[in-house]
């Protein structure tokens, strides 16, 4: 982030009121002249990572813990049926094309990054390392995950997972 109130050594410019549309963050902070304004930053020329989950799930759930930062682990944390097999898929592009009803792709062309299979509780991570690459700092990403139920329907998707890579 940055400092809207530079140069105070004896408290702060108290921001609150956080709120992200796309790739900026809009906040209300006291500039120390004007009194409390409404303040934006764009997350990616911050350098400022970013997971944020988007759009519905059917049977199971994405989101992440960790730091999607360079040369940090981060993990994918999936919830689901207990003993499904599930898939972990990449895209660049969201979309929102519906599957059958109450269930929608929420990446187009997506690529299988990882399978595993969710514990008795119906839980599963997948654990990554950012490389410490510079140029990847803004890169914006989109993950979902599926998984197979077993003895059951064919199986659900989860919500979309957005993730920007910061320093």
């Amino acid at each position: 982030m940055f400092d809207v109130n530079p140069g105070i050594s004896t408290g702060d410019s108290d921001p609150n009121g956080f709120l992200r549309c796309r790739d900026r963050s809009f906040f209300t902070a006291d500039d120390g002249q004007n009194g409390r304004e409404l303040h934006a930053v764009q997350l990616c020329a911050s350098g400022a990572w970013l997971a944020q989950p988007y759009g519905e799930g059917c049977g199971a759930t994405l989101d992440a813990s960790g730091a999607a930062v360079l040369g940090r682990a981060f993990a994918f944390e999936i919830e689901t049926v207990a003993s499904s097999p599930v898939a972990l898929a990449f895209g660049v592009t969201p979309t929102a094309q519906v599957l059958v009803p109450g269930c929608s792709l929420h990446i187009a062309g997506p690529e299988t990054v990882a399978v595993t299979t969710s514990d008795g509780q119906g839980r599963a991570s997948v654990g990554l390392t950012i490389p410490n690459m510079p140029e990847l700092v803004g890169d914006r990403m989109h993950f979902q995950a599926f998984a197979v139920f077993p003895g059951g329907p064919a199986g659900g998707g989860t919500n979309g997972l957005e993730v920007v890579v910061g320093r």
